[in-house]
């Protein structure tokens, strides 16, 4: 049973979020998202391309940046 609790933690880290589930998730426009992608200054986490005109982020990076941006701040 162990085994199979990793096997369902590396998939769900593995998922990938188009950029309007990130923008609901996180309770930011469209045109934030962009933003921060754009700014150089800004350690959002680059997607992932999974098409010619399509881009998606993972969980896991997204959970990351929260931890060390959104997280971290508060407990600063």
């Amino acid at each position: 049973m162990h085994k199979l609790n990793d096997v369902a933690n590396i998939v769900s880290k593995l998922r990938i979020l188009r950029a309007a589930q990130i923008s609901e998730l996180l309770g930011i426009s469209s045109t934030t998202l962009w933003r921060w992608r754009q700014d150089p200054t800004n350690d959002f986490p680059q997607p992932i391309a999974l098409g010619p005109r399509l881009v998606g982020w993972r969980v896991s990076d997204i959970e990351s940046y929260l931890d060390k941006n959104i997280i971290g701040s508060i407990a600063a």
